[in-house]
């Protein structure tokens, strides 16, 4: 994404205004009270700590504007304008950063050379970065206790992208034992501060995975933070792995934080799957003789055997007999969800498109 201050983009032809965008970023509190207490990080009249908030802050209003011009259908946005504004009250002060530009679709009018120049210099405050970002990778994989308050301050401020695998690895072994509630609020608010291509991949991952309290935990900040790629999940449908298609299905019934048209395609092949014998029985049915009548049986997967008319999920392992556990959607009920989401988006879209100016 090509973002620039200035109205106009040298070596590129704009091809259409796709219309303003914005994006608001609002800091915690007590930003400004910590700075000015810190004053053993002050010298020249600067601030380490304030300055690195403050580029953090203006990199998530970026992010945040690059998605919503995507969505636009965009490439680029001219006309970059952030603004800081301090909001205080009840002795607590909030920093709000508001970024704003144009939208716009732009192609290259003679060959470019890709990629950025040289490096000519590199700030202390990344290298001490960095560094912190290693060593807490390093103990976490070595099994250290790293998410206390400060750790989890850490990488949720600085957006550690690279602890994401451990902190849900971390949120798995506190699912087995009950006691989470506290840390799936972090582990959502650390989520919540990654750029969307770095949460996603692990999330979608964690989503599939073979412990049933840890998908839906997935599947429920999947949901919350709009992360759903439904390409992939789709992909993962057509899995040979019976558990990749149970997960996967449970996703397609989700949103993703807009739809484009060739979601259509998507979500019709995945109807065409649940459809399909991909999710077909997998008890066995039969018939057990009495001496004056017959009962109506099914085999679980498990080996339980249990009355058709009685149990509908296993009351052994309480999967149903297509082989999802509790609280999960098997095809047959995960279908119409399908079908009125594909209805409702053809709608749409051909509003949309009947709208546009021949």
């Amino acid at each position: 994404m090509i973002i620039t201050t200035t109205p106009s983009l040298e070596g590129w032809e704009i091809k259409a205004y796709l219309g303003p965008v914005t994006s608001h970023v609002v800091a915690g509190t007590g930003l400004f009270s910590d700075v000015a207490a810190a004053f053993s990080d002050v010298f020249g009249g600067r601030s380490r700590s304030y300055q690195r908030q403050l580029a953090s802050i203006r990199e998530e209003a970026l992010s945040i504007l690059e998605q919503e011009a995507r969505y636009l259908g965009g490439n680029c946005i001219l006309g970059l304008r952030v603004d800081f504004d301090e909001m205080s009250g009840g002795g607590k002060s909030m920093l709000m950063v508001t970024a704003m530009g144009t939208a716009a679709r732009v192609t290259p009018t003679r060959q470019r050379e890709l990629g950025p120049g040289p490096t000519k210099f590199v700030p202390a405050a990344d290298v001490q970065l960095r560094r912190q970002t290693l060593d807490f990778v390093e103990r976490a994989e070595a099994g250290a206790h790293v998410f206390h308050a400060d750790g989890w301050d850490f990488i949720t401020k600085n957006r550690v992208a690279e602890a994401a695998p451990y902190v849900l690895a971390h949120m798995k072994t506190l699912l087995r034992t009950g006691l989470y509630a506290d840390t799936a609020n972090r582990v959502r608010e650390y989520l919540a501060s990654l750029a969307p291509e770095k949460a996603e991949p692990v999330l979608f991952e964690a989503a599939l995975d073979e412990e049933a309290v840890f998908r839906l935990f997935a599947r429920t900040v999947i949901h919350q933070l709009g992360l759903l790629d439904l390409s992939k999940a789709v992909e993962a449908l057509r899995s040979d792995d019976f558990q990749r298609r149970a997960g996967a299905l449970q996703l397609v019934r989700l949103d993703p934080a807009y739809y484009t048209p060739q979601d259509l395609s998507r979500l019709e092949e995945a109807a065409a799957i649940a459809q399909s014998d991909a999710f077909q029985e997998r008890g066995q049915r039969f018939t057990k003789e009495k001496t004056f009548s017959s009962v109506e049986m099914w085999r679980c997967e498990c080996g339980y055997e249990m009355k058709a008319d009685v149990h509908d999920r296993c009351a052994k392992c309480r999967r149903d007999i297509y082989g999802f556990e509790k609280g999960e959607m098997n095809a047959a009920q995960a279908l119409p969800y399908v079908k009125q989401k594909l209805e409702v988006l053809r709608g749409l879209f051909s509003e949309s498109l009947a709208s546009e100016p021949q």
